[in-house]
């Protein structure tokens, strides 16, 4: 573990390192100490692919991922993409979106509230903690 702690401080800038130290004892960063390891840490970064071009693999490890219920900036973030590129992909697929599912859900159940237990919308309102809007376009 020494070696390898010692090989990475090797490909650090000098400066860094000295950083790195005065935050170990700590010491209290000046502006430009904190400006320049906020810019190395940035570099450090592995940077996001923007290209649209997805193989099949990683298609298949979203749409794996996101079945899993994973968000899509996890997934963005685990594969060093975009959120975009991750909704592109489950767009082609044409999966919905969880709000709308999430929202087809608190339909059904309004719904059958209304007609099947036969509650009326201020009732509805009261007990689920729907606003009246919400109620009248389910019901609709």
């Amino acid at each position: 573990a020494r070696l390898d702690a010692m090989a990475t401080l090797a490909t650090l800038p000098e400066k860094l390192i000295q950083i790195g130290y005065k935050i170990l004892n700590g010491e209290k960063l000046s502006r430009a100490d904190q400006y320049y390891r906020m810019r190395q840490k940035a570099r450090l970064r592995p940077k996001l692919k923007y290209s649209y071009h997805i193989s099949d693999r990683e298609e298949r490890w979203i749409l794996q991922l996101y079945h899993e219920d994973i968000c899509v900036h996890k997934i963005a973030t685990a594969m060093g993409r975009t959120d975009h590129t991750i909704l592109r992909v489950l767009a082609t697929h044409q999966l919905p979106s969880r709000r709308k599912l999430l929202a087809k859900e608190r339909d059904e159940r309004i719904r059958h509230t209304y007609f099947v237990d036969g509650k009326g919308t201020a009732r509805i309102s009261r007990e689920l903690g729907y606003s009246y809007e919400t109620i009248y376009k389910a019901i609709r």
